[in-house]
């Protein structure tokens, strides 16, 4: 007879040639969706083109409703000023931090200006949120990827732009030249409706594939699983929250022919996985893009669940990556925010989501 821990890692092995009855041992047990407290306001993020007049909105809110609106107190490499407090005015630390945070995905943005570096973190939106108040930010569109990936959950609202006559009385009025300044504000504005500039297609010996480039930080996972097809290496699945997802720039189905100059095509899916790890910083992909026909993705109702079994991704042979695997105790309380693989379910533990916006892999239901 099989002791318990050895029916319990049976039950979720993927490979397994044995059926079971659904009611044998019961693994997860669907949970009701827990409101959050409706003190913990949605942020809101103003978004526009120059001089639509959304900064002067935000002031204007901040000054008439303190109680009620809130920026971000942002974070910058400079010195304090006589007059200014860490922590008000700005979180004042130095460059190897303020990189470090960069890389780690912790910036919604940031941007270098006068040799300084200067920029808005999630943490400082939360801090708003914590406080009761809603926080108001004002971001360039590029941002929105950074922040819908975050957890926050903002409130996207678009400034129109002034009218032609408008625009010029405005810039008139401050000794401008409406026209060269017109031209320049289109220019901006194509620009930021143009593709980020880090996926591009080439000729690859006679063949049409895709050049990526994502940052990868050396302590976080790329978020993206590889299975084997004969010697080729392909994406098998994309994690919500890492680098993969965020970039938008890696798909189920891709098959990767480089990485940073490395061939990988005749590897197995341990060796790119070691090649992974050791990488960080600027990570070059060559791919050939995959030709399945992909519906439109939908919005997947979050399913949560009370965990009747322990699990730990180190124990476990059949995980398909485990660094991505995430670990619970019998008891834990789990959002499942994916089913699209039966076998391998994205979920966060209860309260993670926003200190760790990667999701983790855990058994699924279906072998």
């Amino acid at each position: 007879m099989k002791n318990k821990k050895q029916r319990k890692k049976t039950m979720y092995n993927p490979n397994r040639n044995v059926d079971y009855y659904a009611d044998e041992i019961l693994t997860y047990e669907e949970m009701a969706l827990y409101h959050q407290p409706a003190n913990r306001k949605r942020p809101i993020a103003l978004i526009g083109p120059p001089n639509s007049g959304q900064d002067e909105l935000r002031q204007r809110l901040l000054s008439i409703e303190p109680d009620r609106f809130a920026g971000a107190v942002p974070h910058t490499t400079r010195n304090p000023r006589i007059h200014e407090k860490n922590g008000r005015e700005y979180h004042f630390v130095n460059q190897l931090a303020f990189e470090a945070d960069v890389a780690a995905g912790k910036f919604i943005e940031s941007g270098e200006y006068e040799r300084n570096l200067y920029g808005t973190s999630s943490d400082s939106v939360r801090q708003v949120i914590n406080s009761g108040r809603i926080g108001l930010l004002c971001l360039h569109t590029k941002s929105l990827r950074v922040l819908r990936s975050s957890n926050l959950k903002p409130y996207v609202i678009f400034i129109a732009p002034p009218s032609q006559e408008r625009l010029r009385t405005l810039l008139a009025k401050d000794g401008k030249n409406p026209k060269a300044l017109m031209q320049a504000h289109d220019s901006v504005a194509e620009q930021e409706l143009e593709p980020d500039p880090e996926e591009r297609l080439i000729q690859y010996l006679g063949e049409t594939v895709k050049l990526v480039r994502l940052e990868k930080a050396s302590d976080i996972p790329l978020g993206a699983t590889v299975r084997n097809e004969m010697d080729s290496v392909v994406v098998s699945r994309v994690v919500k929250g890492g680098t993969a997802e965020r970039s938008g720039l890696l798909a189920e189905g891709d098959e990767i022919l480089e990485i940073n100059g490395v061939p990988v095509r005749g590897k197995n899916v341990n060796e790119v996985h070691d090649l992974l790890v050791e990488m960080h910083g600027t990570l070059t992909f060559l791919l050939i893009p995959s030709s399945q026909n992909k519906t439109p993705s939908h919005r997947q109702t979050v399913m949560h669940v009370r965990a009747y079994f322990n699990y730990d991704p180190s124990d476990d042979p059949y995980v398909p990556c485990r660094e991505l695997g995430l670990s619970f105790q019998k008891g834990d309380i789990l959002h499942i925010i994916s089913q699209d693989d039966p076998s391998w379910w994205q979920a966060y533990r209860d309260g993670d989501e926003d200190n760790q916006p990667l999701a983790g892999l855990v058994p699924g239901t279906q072998p």
